[in-house]
């Protein structure tokens, strides 16, 4: 399985198991949808923020496959 559907498959689970407990739990429905909004805000910025670091990560990567072709040439 490759790894991007494995991260993608984590983030969709901690988005369906957080909305879950969300429904799930006996406050009202203003409390429920402002925890919702919360959340998913939540969420957004630490995914916005491993996006960040992915492409930090791919762009070192890069340097080096570069830095290591130009060993090879």
């Amino acid at each position: 399985m490759k790894k991007e559907y494995v991260v993608a498959s984590f983030v969709a689970g901690v988005i369906v198991g957080a909305l879950a407990t969300l429904l799930l739990t006996p406050y009202t429905g203003d409390e429920v949808r402002e925890k919702i909004k919360e959340e998913s805000d939540r969420i957004l910025d630490r995914l916005i923020e491993s996006v960040g670091k992915f492409e930090e990560m791919r762009d070192r990567l890069e340097a080096e496959v570069l830095d290591i072709e130009e060993e090879l040439t």
